[in-house]
C-alpha cells in the first residue's frame, strides 16, 4: 500500500514539474527560411520554358519538409537538396507576374510564403534569325542585334555536340550599353550548328512574409537563336 502511495505521489510530482517547466520555458519560434535560387524564363526557337532551381534552409541546415511550387506546379528535390521545376510551353506576357510558393509539409502555423516578380520587358533577337546560314569565307563579323530587356546583357555562343546537347562555351561578352554585339566568325567551324544566347535580368522576387536576410531569388530571362556556318 505504501509503495502504491509513493508511486502515485511520484507521478503527481513529475506531472506538476512538467507543467511548471512548460510554463517557464519560453517559446522559441523556428528560424525564418533562407531561400536562394534563380527562376529562368527561356525562349528558344522551338520552345519556351520557365525553370526554377532553389535551395531552402533554416540557418545552415537544408529545410526538409518544405514544398516548393512554381506557378502552381510542384518542384522536385534533386540529390543535393535543390528544388527544381521546369514548365514547358509557357507563353510569357509582359506585365504579368511569376510566382513561387514555399509551404510546410504537413501544414504548420507558419502558413506559406509566396514570392512574386513581374515579367518585365521581354528581350527578342532581331538578327540573326534562327536557321541563318553563315558564309565564313565572305564574313568577318556576325552582328547579333536584339530589342527589349534592360542592360547589362550577356551574349553566349555554344556549339551543339548532339541533337539537343550543347558543348562548351566558346564565346561570352557582356554588353552594358546598346542592343547589339559583334562576334568574330573565326570562332565558328563549317558544317556545325551553333546556339547564340542572350540573357538579361528581370530583377528579383519579393516575398510576402518574413525570410532570412540572406534570402534572394533572382529572375533571369534568356532567348536563343541557331546559326549554321558554311
Amino acid at each position: 500500500m505504501d509503495v502504491i502511495k509513493i508511486n502515485k505521489a511520484a507521478c503527481f510530482i513529475s506531472l506538476a514539474l512538467g507543467i511548471w517547466l512548460a510554463a517557464e520555458t519560453p517559446h522559441i519560434p523556428p528560424k525564418p527560411l533562407q531561400i536562394n535560387g534563380t527562376v529562368y524564363l527561356a525562349i528558344r526557337p522551338y520552345d519556351t520554358f520557365l525553370r526554377i532551381a532553389t535551395y531552402v534552409r533554416r540557418g545552415v541546415i537544408l529545410a526538409k519538409r518544405v514544398r516548393v511550387t512554381l506557378m502552381g506546379q510542384a518542384a522536385v528535390k534533386d540529390r543535393s537538396g535543390q528544388h527544381v521545376c521546369i514548365i514547358a510551353g509557357v507563353k510569357p506576357v509582359a506585365g504579368s507576374r511569376a510566382n513561387v510558393t514555399f509551404s510546410s509539409v504537413p501544414a504548420s502555423k507558419e502558413g506559406s510564403l509566396t514570392a512574386e516578380a513581374p515579367i518585365d520587358s521581354l528581350i527578342a533577337i532581331v538578327s540573326p534569325t534562327s536557321g541563318t546560314r553563315l558564309p565564313l569565307r565572305t564574313t568577318s563579323w556576325l552582328n547579333v542585334a536584339w530589342s527589349g530587356g534592360h542592360p547589362p546583357y550577356t551574349v553566349y555562343v555554344f556549339p551543339f555536340v548532339g541533337l539537343q546537347i550543347l558543348g562548351d562555351e566558346i564565346f561570352k561578352r557582356e554588353v552594358f550599353t546598346g542592343t547589339n554585339a559583334l562576334i568574330p566568325v573565326s570562332i565558328f567551324k563549317p558544317g556545325k550548328k551553333y546556339g547564340i544566347y542572350l540573357s538579361a535580368s528581370m530583377g528579383k522576387f519579393v516575398f510576402d512574409g518574413a525570410v532570412d536576410a540572406e534570402s534572394r531569388v533572382d529572375f533571369q530571362q534568356s532567348v536563343g537563336t541557331y546559326v549554321y556556318p558554311e
